[in-house]
């Protein structure tokens, strides 16, 4: 053959193509064709386009056996872009059998499928606006594939209540894979998630969850999506879990309606074991229930650690006993280090004392923006008191604005690190603190003046110091501003602490550019105070006439502007002096 008839085939053949992709695009070949006569040709079995009654031939397709200048043609091009497209061979599971009806138990087509299409290397698909009945669905030490799940998963009806071991889906020991898709419904109003009236708790919360991750390492997860749950939409365990990334992350909890949000499930995400994980947006609605979390939790047993954990964007909006949990009862701040939070919205109506955001037995916490809306009973943010009392180490707030709360945040064996936070409509607290150390709080805040917590005496301070028994706080700094006239007349003190073992207690502690302009001398520092090795007290109403010269909590070398005598004055330790040392 000539070089010029050569030339001229090669124009012909990219003519046919070109004609040909215009046409048909690889999504609507697959669309017109159907996807089983693809997945037939990978899997060995007899289907064709023809027998999918498309008229399709060769002759329009180009012969699987053509190659010109090693260029696939035809079928062979076509699922060579496929792939490009999927990553792997796209299979689909009604190719085994799965009916997706709602109704018919897709279970072990689904396992066939799963233990095929894993073992091959290939990709996984289901058909949007199926749903396919399934629970118990297994993968075992499996690598390099990919799901994509547009379909649902749905938890059958009426599973026993006394069953626990029923995950949707459980990945175990599978590494470098991803799920672009995946779709569940753990359908808790009708496989006994609330039994005679009361939440199951005790297998439901724990073992029904949709999503279960076992020592899985190297994996990518686009959007996740988790209706009704009984337990967790995503349970990740083991000590071999690492490098998990995870793009959107939704776990939505509903009435009968399909609408109305109601309390039921665990959480959305939870994180037992495992390091070097990473979610770019976690939302969780309705999630939960008033005696369970119900948000994103950490949350490492006895012997497990979770690591370099990294949260861009978390959004819950439920009526769970917390929102957020970086927690554990063990290790001593061991379990739980290096945790890294960007933006956090916490919703929660339910008039309980519920801890809202729970922080306790870890090391290297950093949370940059976070928002809390909850009732006069909740308690906003609860810092190293939970279960055994677990010590927290350099934790770091960048801002925490709460909006309505009994306490704002309570903490207790807190070292090292800071706070920015606006406490609004508080009815009991800004801060009560016990047990701090080396920790500086800027502090600003108002009380409900027409809300009071509820049964209780009327105790609002904006800074509490709980130093009953041993308790102690030390080299710690307080700014802010405190002033009356913005922290509201409901408030009773203003710092106030119920040392009483003197020095050993408060030590080192500085009040320094805080605002306390307002408060009566009565009730501006109240308690033993003066009991401190070192305390600094700068207060930002030094300027005033004779009779309201400061009388409380006077330390050496305190300034004041006297406008009755119009001049400057100090305190020396015993009296009020002049520039000249003349007592005044």
């Amino acid at each position: 053959m000539s070089i010029v008839n050569d030339q001229s085939n090669q124009e012909k053949e990219a003519a046919a193509d070109k004609a040909v992709d215009a046409k048909f695009s690889r999504r609507k070949l697959l669309s017109v064709a159907g996807s089983a006569a693809v997945a037939g040709v990978f899997l060995g079995k007899s289907v064709s386009f023809a027998r999918q009654g498309n008229g399709v031939v060769d002759d329009v397709y180009g012969n699987l056996t053509n190659r010109l200048h090693g260029e696939a043609r035809g079928i062979r091009r076509i699922m060579e872009e496929i792939r490009q497209e999927y990553g792997h061979i796209p299979v689909n599971v009604k190719e085994f059998g799965a009916v997706g009806d709602g109704v018919t138990d897709d279970s072990q087509a689904f396992r066939d499928a799963l233990d095929y299409v894993c073992s091959n290397h290939l990709t996984l698909v289901t058909d949007l606006g199926k749903t396919y009945i399934v629970d118990n669905i297994v993968v075992e030490g499996k690598s390099d594939f990919r799901l994509v799940f547009r379909g649902v998963l749905k938890r059958p009806d009426q599973l026993p209540a006394t069953n626990p071991q029923t995950r949707t889906l459980q990945l175990n020991n599978c590494s470098n894979f991803v799920i672009d898709e995946i779709r569940f419904d753990g359908n808790h109003l009708n496989n006994n998630c609330v039994v005679g009236g009361v939440y199951n708790t005790v297998y439901l919360q724990e073992f029904r969850h949709c999503l279960y991750l076992q020592n899985c390492r190297n994996a990518r997860f686009g959007k996740i999506h988790g209706k009704n749950p009984s337990g967790d939409v995503i349970y990740i365990n083991g000590p071999n879990t690492y490098g998990l990334d995870f793009d959107e992350v939704e776990g939505i909890s509903v009435d009968t309606d399909g609408v109305t949000p109601i309390a039921l499930g665990r959480n959305t995400v939870s994180i037992c074991e495992g390091k070097q994980i990473t979610f770019q947006a976690v939302k969780s609605i309705g999630v939960g229930h008033v005696t369970m979390p119900g948000g994103f939790d950490i949350e490492p047993n006895w012997g497990e650690q979770v690591s370099d954990v990294y949260l861009n964007y978390l959004y819950v909006k439920s009526s769970s006993m917390s929102a957020l949990g970086v927690t554990t009862k063990y290790g001593e701040g061991a379990n739980i280090r290096n945790i890294e939070i960007g933006t956090v919205y916490i919703e929660n109506d339910v008039a309980a004392p519920k801890r809202l955001l729970v922080i306790t037995g870890c090391t290297n916490v950093h949370l940059n923006r976070v928002y809390i809306k909850g009732t006069a009973e909740s308690y906003a943010v609860h810092i190293g008191i939970a279960g055994n009392a677990q010590p927290v180490y350099n934790l770091k707030f960048d801002s925490l604005e709460i909006d309505t709360c009994r306490y704002g945040v309570m903490a207790n064996h807190l070292n090292e690190g800071y706070m920015n936070v606006i406490v609004k409509q508080a009815s009991e607290n800004f801060l009560r603190l016990y047990n701090v150390a080396n920790f500086d709080f800027d502090v600003r805040g108002s009380f409900n003046p027409l809300t009071a917590f509820p049964n209780q005496p009327v105790k609002n301070f904006c800074i509490y110091l709980y130093m009953a028994g041993t308790n102690y706080l030390s080299n710690c700094r307080f700014s802010g501003d405190l002033a009356k006239e913005r922290v509201g007349n409901v408030a009773e003190r203003c710092i106030t602490a119920n040392a009483s073992n003197g020095a050993t207690q408060i030590t080192n502690c500085e009040f320094t550019n805080i605002n306390t302009d307002g408060w009566a001398e009565a009730t501006k520092f109240v308690g033993q105070l003066t009991h401190t090795r070192k305390a600094d007290f700068t207060r930002s109403n030094n300027l005033g006439a004779s009779g309201m010269r400061p009388t409380a909590n006077l330390m050496k070398g305190l300034f004041y502007y006297d406008t009755t005598i119009n001049k400057p004055i100090w305190w020396n330790g015993t009296n009020w002096i002049d520039a000249t040392g003349t007592i005044v």
